[in-house]
Order: structure tokens, then sequence, then C-alpha cells
């Protein structure tokens, strides 16, 4: 749906198609292992190369339930398309290290603490862990925990956790390995594709609203795939690639073949400035 705003919003409004294939970066790998043995990896399957320096990109991490970062690192260097990137603590495993691209000496996270990506230093791009929430230990049962483990994303899991403070559970986007699992680390490989075949049909969209006011919007998602769809599907309006405002309008597994409805409230952003805007679900 093509949003124009002059002075007030104008829509256009009917169906819009699914893009799964990532936007920003995804928290591809995760390793909670012995000691220092601690590392997060980071994949770009967005079709260009993320300057992480330029973008300002940064990892920070939440210590037992703050709702401020315990540990703030910003990230340098350059991700190419379909690469990764791996962000170690200084003194882990030599197997580790020779995957890393970057090292830190700042204290890492342990299985309660949340872990967050940030770019542009403010705007959330994914999360593991719930911020201000002590689970006790871990998220996570078994193997697929966030306390001595390693997470690995499921290569279909193509959608982000930009919600940090939503309940969160490792199995809905990963595979759970034993403690000191390595031997993924340095690569990853996703099968997000560009046209998923799902869609979605809005109503309720006025013909025009105010910047700072809000509206109600009805919406039907259609998987129209064999396979299931796993992750949170937000709802965003951007404009020149800058997300304005978002809405998560489904959350967990959509099965092949299911539909489903619901209806949620949109804000329009008080601040906008004029200008042309896309709203998507991805």
């Amino acid at each position: 749906m093509n949003i124009l705003l002059p002075f007030l919003l104008a829509f256009a409004v009917g169906s819009a198609a699914f893009a799964q294939t990532p936007d920003d970066l995804l928290i591809s790998e995760y390793v909670e292992g012995s000691s220092f043995n601690k590392a997060v990896e980071l994949y770009n399957g967005t079709g260009s190369a993320i300057d992480l320096g330029a973008e300002r990109y940064y990892l920070r991490f939440y210590f037992n339930g703050n709702t401020n970062a315990g540990t703030s690192i910003a990230l340098m260097g350059t991700v190419a398309n379909g690469d990764v990137f791996v962000l170690a603590e200084d003194s882990a495993d030599p197997a580790i290290l020779a995957e890393a691209d970057q090292l830190s000496g700042a204290s890492f996270f342990n299985g309660d603490d949340a872990v967050v990506l940030f770019r542009d230093s403010t705007v959330v791009v994914d999360a593991i862990g719930q911020v201000g929430f002590d689970p006790g230990d871990e998220w996570g049962t078994g193997d697929t925990s966030t306390k001595d483990n390693t997470l690995r994303r499921k290569n279909d899991a193509c959608l982000a956790d930009s919600d940090t403070s939503d309940v969160f559970d490792p199995a809905v986007n990963y595979v759970g390995f034993p403690q000191d699992t390595f031997g993924g680390l340095g690569s990853a490989s996703f099968n997000c594709g560009g046209g998923l075949g799902l869609t979605l049909t809005a109503s309720g969209v006025p013909a025009a609203v105010t910047p700072g006011s809000s509206f109600s919007v009805s919406y039907t998602i259609t998987n129209n795939t064999a396979n299931a769809v796993t992750g949170d599907l937000f709802y965003t309006a951007e404009r020149s690639g800058t997300t304005v405002a978002q809405q998560r309008v489904r959350q967990g597994t959509l099965p092949a073949g299911a539909t489903v409805s619901g209806s949620y409230t949109q804000p329009v952003p008080g601040s906008a400035p004029p200008g042309n805007y896309v709203y998507t679900v991805r």
C-alpha cells in the first residue's frame, strides 16, 4: 500500500505481497558456552553490503532483567550480502576466535541476559531474550535454551524479532545445540527467497488522516505456499528506507495454506515530514 503525505496522509488501499527477504541483519547464531566462550553471529541477506560503522550498528547486552544496557559494543566492518559477521569475547576458545570479525573484552551475556542488535544506535533490529525480564536461568529448555548452549537460526526463520518486550521462546526461530558447539560459526545459509506467495488484504484505511492521529485496520493474511512461515510479521511505514511506524500483526507460525485475520490500531507519526511513504508487511 502506498501512502502519500503532502499535508494529510492519502492511502491507496489494496493487497500487498509479503517479502520475507530480510531487510536488515539477523542474529543467525548465539553462543553461550563455558567460561569465556561467548559469540554472536549476524547474517546479511538484504541483497547489499552493510557498513556497520557508517550505519551505527550496536550489540547491547541487558543483564538480569535490567532495562538499561550493561554492555554496548559499536560494531565495525562491512558485511557482504550473503555473508556473516561474528562478534566474540576476546578470551574465547581459539575455534571461536578463528571465525571472529571483531573481539571485545567487555562483559558478555549469560543465559538470563537479553541480547539486542541496534541500527542507527537506537532502532531495534533483532533480539534474543526479553528486555526488562529476568527468566531466572534461561529462556527455553534443553539444548534450545539461552544458557550453556548454542542457538542457530532456522534457515527459514527470515523475520527478525524487533520487539524487545515480547515473550521470548528460542524454539520459534532457533535450533539448539549442546554447550561449546562452534562448528557452524562463521557461515550461514537461509532459504528466504523473494516471493513467498503470502498475501495481505487490508480494510478500514481512511482516505486521509492527520499526522499524530491513528486509525483501525482489519487484515487477512493468507499463506498460499506449501511451507509454514515462522517469525514475527510487522506492518511498517517507511520513508526513504527508514521505518517511521511499526506494528506487529502476527507472531509465531502461519501453517501452509492457512488464513488468519485480525485488527490493530495504526498510529500515524506526528512528526512525519511531507513525502512518499510505503506501507508493507515484512
